[in-house]
Formats: C-alpha cells, structure tokens, sequence
C-alpha cells in the first residue's frame, strides 16, 4: 500500500529552536496531497535514529525528507535498511542560499553519489529552477517536489513562500524573480528600489490583482500535484 512519510527535524525537541517553517511547509503539503486520495503524513524527528526505528513500526513506500540535514552515513544506513521504501533528500533552499551552507552542499553531493549507487533513493528540490540546476551542473537527476498549498477558509502560511499568506488573504506582494510562479507584472528586479516601488504602486491601485495572484498559487499547486504524483508513481525513474 502507498503511505508517503513527510519528515522533517525536530529542531526544538533538543534545543528549544522554532522548527515551525519546515512543519508547517510539510503540513501544507500533506494537507493538499490527502485532498488527492494520497496517504501522507507528517513526522517530526530528532535523529535518523529516530526516524529508522518508527519506520520499523510504521513501513511507509515513500519518505521524503525536507532539507540536507542528515549525516551521508546515516541516510545510506536508511537506504539500506529499507530497500522496499523510496527515500528522498528534498532541499529547500535555491542554489545562492545553499552556498552559504557549505555542509549543505557537502551533503547535495553525496546524496547524489547515494542516488548513483542505490535504486531507492533520491535528490530533490522544491525549486524547479534548483532541480535544472542540478541536472544542468552535475548531469545527475533531481526529482521535483514543490510545496503545495492549502487553500481553504482558513488557510496556513507555508514557508519559503510567505507571499502565499497574502494571497489568500487577497493582498498581493512586490517579489523577485526568483518567485517564478507569481504573475509576472508583481516581479521587480530585486536591487534597483525604485522597480520595486514602481510595481508596489501598480499593485496597490489594481483591482485585479488579488485575483490574478490567487490564481496563479492554484496553478502552481496543479502543476506541483502532478509532480508529487509522477514520483509517487509505481514507474518513477530518476530520468522521468
């Protein structure tokens, strides 16, 4: 049976950290995959340790894990215990703030190494533009796993994309470049002040932009349901 783990670090289970971004990015998630018919769930976890010994108890077929945080040798213990569940690394950050984590990336090139010698595991990022990057640098597959998000009366601001929260709340937002999904005409080049001034007066006075704006996040999670999908799919490869 298809059950699909989202695990995240359990950041404040040890030093009292907020670990409410990745949470809630991964209940957002979760919430809009279980719309879809698709049995996902939510673990918070301290360790891999941790994570190992509730997927004894608990077997899933997937287990996405957010953002490059587990040592190499553990998540390669993972693969191995578990040959019957696809895992998957998914990285959270794009390619200019990954930089700035030189274990982050440490870990992006091992867990491709993991991928070249196993079948079950994956390198993912929730940036498309991440993934292209990957395969465009390294010639080595990444899956796409965007995060998706709840719309409902009440709604759940996931991050890295905290324009979403005004979206469903009707105000739109001034956003770089790097926010692909947005329409366009809200995007301002990111150092040049007066750009972004330029497009916070026209979005204040448009009418329509609320509008655009919450059309724009539902195509984003179509599009990131389809691909959610294909990699939960039985015929998944890292060449899909």
């Amino acid at each position: 049976m298809q059950r699909l783990i989202l695990a995240y670090k359990n950041f404040a289970a040890n030093k009292n950290i907020s670990h409410i971004g990745l949470g809630v990015a991964a209940l957002n998630t979760c919430k809009v995959l279980r719309r879809e018919n698709i049995a996902a769930e939510v673990w918070p976890v301290a360790s891999p340790v941790e994570l190992g010994e509730r997927l004894k108890e608990q077997p899933a077929s997937h287990v996405v894990v957010s953002a490059p945080w587990m040592p190499t040798l553990e998540m390669h213990r993972l693969v191995a215990a578990y040959p019957n569940t696809r895992l998957a690394v998914n990285c959270h950050s794009n390619v200019g703030f990954l930089q700035a984590d030189a274990n982050g990336v440490t870990l992006v090139r091992e867990a491709m190494e993991i991928e070249a010698a196993t079948p079950n595991f994956h390198l993912s990022g929730n940036s498309l533009k991440f993934c292209k990057w990957v395969r465009s640098a390294y010639s080595r597959p990444c899956a796409y796993l965007p995060n998706l998000y709840y719309l409902d009366n009440s709604f759940v601001p996931a991050p890295p994309l905290y324009n979403a929260d005004g979206i469903a709340e009707g105000v739109p937002s001034v956003v770089s470049h790097a926010i692909d999904w947005v329409p366009e005409h809200w995007k301002a080049m990111m150092d040049n002040v007066l750009d972004i001034a330029r497009v916070g007066r026209y979005l204040l006075t448009d009418p329509y932009a609320p509008q655009e704006g919450r059309e724009a996040l539902k195509e984003h999670n179509s599009d990131g349901i389809k691909a959610w999908k294909e990699f939960l799919s039985v015929n998944y490869s890292a060449s899909n």
